[in-house]
């Protein structure tokens, strides 16, 4: 079995990315900026791994990098995330590995967004 832990943060800016009120006010036309973290908790290595964040309406995604586990570089436009689906698809991570997603939105209605990053595939038993 492997424990993947699906992490979400709103930053304060694409280099500053740590625990922030989710709540944070934005305005229309603000770029928002996310964080999602995915860790494989073990005990054993994960393979199969997919993450769905579908971005709702009054989002549009403007920029992105990717980390991939086990590797120390961004890419960006990484070809492992589907913007039409929302699925990106991480494959294998080892054990205490990690891969990261981030993102920058523009956000084009008022009121309240929610934005969920979850795990829709793993072969392992989570």
């Amino acid at each position: 079995s492997a424990d993947i832990q699906v992490d979400k943060w709103v930053c304060n800016n694409s280099h500053s990315c740590a625990w922030v009120n989710p709540s944070s006010n934005y305005n229309y036309n603000d770029i928002s900026y996310w964080l999602v973290k995915v860790t494989n908790k073990g005990p054993d290595n994960a393979t199969g791994v997919q993450i769905t964040d579908l971005l709702p309406s009054g989002l549009i995604l403007t920029d992105y990098y990717i980390q991939m586990p086990g590797s120390d570089i961004w890419t960006q436009y990484d070809p492992s995330y589907n913007n039409s689906t929302g699925i990106w698809t991480i494959g294998n991570i080892n054990v205490n590995q990690y891969a990261e997603f981030n993102f920058a939105a523009l956000i084009t209605k008022t009121g309240n967004l929610t934005n969920w990053a979850n795990k829709t595939n793993q072969t392992e038993y989570d």
